[in-house]
Parts: C-alpha cells; structure tokens; sequence
C-alpha cells in the first residue's frame, strides 16, 4: 500500500509513469522526424504559368480601363519589369501616367510621362505622335498640379517648337 505521500507524486507523471517533459521531448522527436520524412521539393506543382508581354499587358489595360488605377499601376511595372523591350513599353508607360495622375500622384506620372517622352526622343528632337502629346499635355496638368507653372509652360513651349501638326498645336495653345 501506498502511502498519502506516494500518491501525490504519481498524479504528477504522465500515463505511462513518464512526466512532462518526456510528452514534450516526444513532440519535438516527432515534429523533428516528420520535417526529416517531408521535404516541399517533394511536392509536385502541376500547372506551370507562362507569362507573355501581350497577356500581361492586356490584365493591365483592363484593371486602367475599369478605373482600378493602383492595380493598374502594379500590372503595368511588372510588365516593364519582364518585358523592358516589349513593343508596348510606350503605351504601357503611358497609361500608367495616367493611372498615376487620376490617383493625384502627380510627382510620380510626371516620372512615368516623362519615361515615356525620353524613350521617344532622340538628338533630332522628339518624335511626336498623337500619344507623346498626350502624355507632354498630362505632364504639364501634373505640373500645375504641383504648383510649378514656369515647368508646365516650358514644357508646352517645347512641345510647339517639336511640331508641325496643326492639330496638337491647337489643342497646346
């Protein structure tokens, strides 16, 4: 028989006359063998994604066009990222000008637009197109913006002096 002592230090041991600390250690054996048997590289991933510039521009274009401008923005720089001499680094560095600047980011669509130009410019000059006026028009808005009208003005001025079209010229004037 067991004496009042006895019985005391019993209810302190596990089920199996082990304590605490022996449960623990088991835990930790069994998690430590378990990582050792189960390796991720073991996992076997299925699909494999392969990302091309038209697609990846066209999921950006379409967070722009549906006015998700701060996810049209991430589309358009991972686009960049991936595909820096992809035929449509200009209209995607244009576009996100825009998101920038309908987001009143205009310190950063300046920064985009201006991107955009001096890809498009050269030591004749800049090759102006219906997109680059677009962009030099939105660039000088972005300036006003930020209360730097002398930039604004000298950037239009450059852009009448860059043109022969008649029809950027009034819509600069």
């Amino acid at each position: 028989m067991k004496s009042r002592g006895q019985r005391t230090e019993d209810r302190g041991l596990g089920t199996e006359g082990r304590g605490p600390a022996a449960e623990t250690t088991l835990l930790i054996l069994f998690f430590l063998l378990s990582s050792v048997f189960y390796h991720p590289s073991s996992a076997h991933c299925t699909e494999t994604l392969v990302l091309d510039a038209e697609d990846q521009f066209t999921f950006a274009q379409a967070y722009f066009e549906s006015g998700e401008y701060d996810k049209a923005i991430i589309e358009f720089e991972r686009f960049l990222h991936f595909f820096p001499d992809a035929l449509k680094v200009d209209s995607a560095l244009n576009l996100m000008g825009k998101a920038l600047f309908q987001l009143g980011k205009h310190a950063e669509a300046i920064d985009a637009f201006g991107r955009h130009i001096r890809r498009n410019t050269d030591e004749t000059g800049i090759a102006i197109s219906p997109e680059i006026a677009d962009a030099i028009w939105l660039a000088s808005k972005s300036y006003e913006k930020l209360g730097q009208s002398d930039r604004s003005l000298a950037i239009l001025h450059r852009l009448l002096a860059e043109t022969d079209d008649p029809a950027i010229e009034d819509e600069t004037h």
